[in-house]
C-alpha cells in the first residue's frame, strides 16, 4: 500500500503535508536550511560561503520538491478550486 505525505493545494501549484511524515520530512528541511545558513553564513560572510550555500541549497530543494512530487496523491497541476456540484444558470 503507497501512502501519501502531501495533498494537492485546492488553488495553485503544489502540495500540503497531511500525515505526520509529510510535516517531519518539512520541519527537517526547514531545519537543515537554517543550521546550513547559520553554519556558512555566520562565521565567514562572503562570496565563497554564499556560493557554497546556493551549491547546496539547489540540490537540497530540487531533491525534496522531487520526493514531494512523488509522495502527493493526485499529482502536481494547477488547481482552481473545488468543483461546484451545482449547476449555474
Amino acid at each position: 500500500m503507497h501512502q501519501y505525505w502531501f495533498k494537492p493545494k485546492t488553488y495553485g501549484y503544489g502540495a500540503t503535508p497531511v500525515t505526520w511524515e509529510g510535516w517531519a520530512f518539512m520541519i527537517g528541511y526547514l531545519i537543515f536550511i537554517v543550521a546550513m545558513s547559520v553554519a556558512l553564513l555566520a562565521n565567514q560572510p562572503g562570496v565563497e560561503a554564499w556560493l557554497t550555500w546556493i551549491a547546496v541549497l539547489v540540490p537540497a530543494t530540487i531533491a525534496i520538491t522531487l520526493l514531494a512530487r512523488q509522495k502527493t496523491e493526485g499529482g502536481w497541476r494547477w488547481r482552481w478550486g473545488r468543483k461546484n456540484s451545482r449547476n449555474a444558470s
